[in-house]
């Protein structure tokens, strides 16, 4: 586990940083309240912290996203 503070690697059970002594916390995805590592369930709203954590999405330019529908519909120019 990374320290938030000095980017140092910690072991998963840490509850402070062995570099900088800086308390390890890791927030809710669902409600982002600080919980301890060992935590299994937020303490706050109940969120399971065991899941992995979905990715978060990209927003698109206006660009990426019409070259992406070029992708899926390709515009075909007349012979």
């Amino acid at each position: 586990m990374k320290c938030s503070k000095c980017g140092s690697d910690n072991l998963e059970k840490a509850k402070f940083c062995i570099e900088c002594g800086q308390k390890i916390e890791v927030p809710c995805p669902k409600c982002g309240v600080a919980n301890t590592p060992a935590s299994k369930f937020c303490f706050e709203c109940g969120h399971n912290l065991t899941l992995p954590s979905e990715p978060t999405r990209k927003e698109l330019s206006v660009d990426q996203k019409l070259e992406k529908i070029h992708i899926i519909a390709p515009v075909f120019s007349p012979n």
